[in-house]
Parts: structure tokens; C-alpha cells; sequence
């Protein structure tokens, strides 16, 4: 009889200590998941996309775009795509071609055209992605200054000027533990992704 409660009590600790290892391990697993998103959240990226058609420094008229991170952490652009009238655009350059090979047939044309926009009118590209941005870095990748009132190249700084504001941006980038988004713009809305490959 007295063997037989020694037995029940040696089970009841068994029991105990068994429910005491899992809750702990639980413990230590949910932890580890909450310590993991803290850190993940602590080194988010947030990037924006921003235009505009002045520059109040130079107090000249300039329609610019530039990508920026308001995150806490830095932000690895991988790819950033133009849609502009139901066409998607790969880089900012073609995006830019676009609006002068829409009224130009020749290409030759278009060649001389885009060289002396380029060479006359201080335009500015520069590569967008990949890019990594530290926090409240930025980048103007696409700067057209406007040409003078007589200029046949104002026509298409004019082009430039409407067609921002009908024009989608999409970024694909990603934080520093390789977790990525696809960034809509100017409807910031941000979409989780495996990864910026599979959109490219």
C-alpha cells in the first residue's frame, strides 16, 4: 500500500516536471519569436517615392524624381518598374525614352533628339537599383530641367511634367534579413514577397 502511493507520488512529479519543461521550452520559443520580430521591426525599411517640378535652391523649374528610406534600417532596392499608361517600364531611362519615342517615328530622330535633350537641358539619370539606401538617405534619379520657352526640347519637358502625375512606380527591395515588399507609389501600399526575383 505505501509503495503504491510512493509509486503515485514519483508520477505526479514525473507529470509535474514534464508540464514545467514543455511550458518553459514554450517560454523560451515564444521569446525568441517576439525578440526576432523586435529586431526586424527595429531595422524596417521604408522607402518613398517623391517627384516634383521646382527646385527651391536653384529656383529653377525641374521635374525630378528621387527615392528616399524613412525606415530605421537600410533598404536594398532590387528593381523599380514605371507604369505609365497600362505600359510597364523597367528602369527610369526607358520610362523617359517612352515620352519622346511615342511622337518621334524616326529612330535616328529620336537618338538626336535624346542627345541634345541630354547635352543642352542638364538632365540627370542615375542607376536606382539595386541601390542599398541607409536611413533618411536619398537619391534623385531622374532630374530634367526645363528648357527655355522657345526650345523644341520644352515640349517634352512638358510631356514629362503631365506624365508624372498618371504614372505608377513600383519597388521591389528588401531589409537587411532578406525579408522584401513590392512598394506601390504614390498609393504607398507595401505587399510582402518571397522575393524580388520572381516580379523582375
Amino acid at each position: 500500500m505505501r509503495s503504491s502511493r510512493i509509486r503515485l507520488i514519483e508520477i505526479i512529479v514525473a507529470v509535474a516536471v514534464t508540464i514545467i519543461s514543455v511550458a518553459s521550452l514554450f517560454v523560451a520559443v515564444f521569446q525568441g519569436v517576439v525578440m526576432q520580430r523586435q529586431l526586424e521591426a527595429s531595422v524596417l525599411p521604408i522607402p518613398t517615392i517623391a517627384h516634383g517640378n521646382y527646385d527651391s535652391e536653384a529656383q529653377l523649374y525641374r521635374v525630378s524624381y528621387t527615392i528616399g528610406n524613412r525606415g530605421l534600417g537600410p533598404v536594398d532596392i532590387r528593381w523599380v518598374h514605371f507604369i505609365h499608361e497600362d505600359i510597364v517600364y523597367p528602369r527610369p531611362q526607358a520610362f523617359f525614352l517612352s515620352l519622346v519615342e511615342g511622337h518621334d517615328a524616326d529612330p535616328e530622330g529620336r537618338f538626336d533628339t535624346l542627345q541634345r535633350i541630354f547635352e543642352d537641358n542638364q538632365v540627370l539619370t542615375s542607376p536606382v537599383a539595386p541601390v542599398l539606401l541607409a536611413p533618411d538617405d536619398e537619391n534623385s534619379f531622374l532630374v530634367f530641367t526645363r528648357p527655355a520657352e522657345d526650345s523644341p526640347d520644352r515640349t517634352y519637358w512638358e510631356r514629362l511634367n503631365d506624365a508624372r502625375w498618371e504614372t505608377e512606380v513600383l519597388v521591389c527591395y528588401c531589409s537587411v534579413f532578406d525579408q522584401c515588399w513590392i512598394g506601390r507609389f504614390p498609393q504607398n501600399q507595401r505587399d510582402r514577397v518571397r522575393s524580388c526575383e520572381q516580379d523582375r
